[in-house]
């Protein structure tokens, strides 16, 4: 899945933060058939990089509008979560929340 691919020309589909983030997105590109290659995502890289978004998630040139269009989705999907209405199973700790 984090393999480069060869002879097409990759580009920087977004940037991300945190090399978690940028994984994240390599793996939900991938759900949707887009390979993707995020750079710099190994703990050492986290460690001491600055706070920008400076880890780059790149994807073939010929599959950046649909990468680009995957993940506008899946943002518009994340903003109409109603997480009241998502069944996340029974608490495993006893950590007071702040509803609690």
């Amino acid at each position: 899945m984090n393999d480069r691919p060869r002879k097409e020309k990759l580009v920087v589909v977004q940037y991300c933060s945190t090399g978690f983030e940028a994984e994240a997105l390599v793996v939900l590109l991938a759900d949707h058939g887009i390979m993707a290659y995020a750079e710099g995502t190994n703990v050492a890289a986290n460690v001491y990089k600055d706070t920008r978004n400076t880890i780059p998630v790149r994807v073939r040139e010929t599959q950046l509008e649909l990468a680009r269009l995957t993940i506008e989705d899946a943002r518009a999907d994340a903003a109409e979560l109603d997480w009241n209405a998502v069944d996340v199973g029974e608490r495993v700790d006893r950590i007071k929340l702040a509803t609690d």
